[in-house]
């Protein structure tokens, strides 16, 4: 299984958040994991790479959330360096 690690930032902002929302994101990053560990991410999933200042790092998108992560797919390893809404992901 795909390894995931949570940056102590994202992983305080996840905490905050309603169970409902938490639940989903949670749903989203074992999805990521599952996809990591077959060779495939599913293109449902709605990764994309990012440019500019973010550039190396990829995002899921969950409604008004976004999910930052960095991919090792030879090591098995989600890095997630930030969750976050929409308005305040890519500062």
């Amino acid at each position: 299984m795909a390894k995931i690690l949570i940056d102590k930032k994202a992983r305080k902002f996840l905490e905050k958040l309603e169970k409902r929302d938490r639940d989903r994101i949670e749903d989203k990053l074992r999805e990521l994991a599952d996809g990591v560990n077959n060779g495939v991410i599913p293109p449902y999933l709605d990764v994309r790479k990012l440019k500019g200042k973010l550039e190396g790092y990829l995002r899921v998108r969950i409604g008004d959330f976004r999910i930052i992560f960095r991919l090792d797919v030879e090591k098995r390893l989600i890095i997630v360096v930030k969750i976050s809404r929409r308005k305040r992901a890519y500062r």
